[in-house]
């Protein structure tokens, strides 16, 4: 298989691919995870959307946002303010790959 090929095959698509996947085996994000829904807006007054919405086994709601190609600080900065702001009671939690953690190393400073 040529490299390009071999490139191709391997891609996912966050949306299409992996989010189904997730929702189907939250297990693979936390033991216990309970699906609410997919998509959720943040807030009524911004359009930022998290990926995923589910319950953890203590019925805290847990966001979920998964990233499979790239980390971004200034998304985690914004989302945790979006979360204290208006879901205070909830989690957050930023779902990568293992090749992102490195990238992902600084979500613990927004409490991720």
């Amino acid at each position: 298989m040529s490299e390009t090929n071999r490139n191709q095959s391997c891609h996912l698509d966050e949306a299409k691919d992996v989010h189904p996947i997730l929702r189907a085996n939250s297990f693979f994000i936390e033991e216990g995870l309970k699906l609410v829904r997919g998509e959720k807006y943040l807030s009524n007054e911004e359009l930022k959307r998290i990926d995923l919405l589910f319950e953890d086994k203590d019925k805290t709601p847990t966001f979920i946002e998964v990233k499979w190609s790239d980390v971004s600080e200034n998304q985690m900065s914004e989302y945790r303010r979006l979360v204290d702001q208006y879901h205070t009671e909830s989690r957050l939690v930023w779902a990568v790959p293992k090749d992102l953690t490195h990238k992902a190393s600084v979500a613990s400073k927004y409490r991720i």
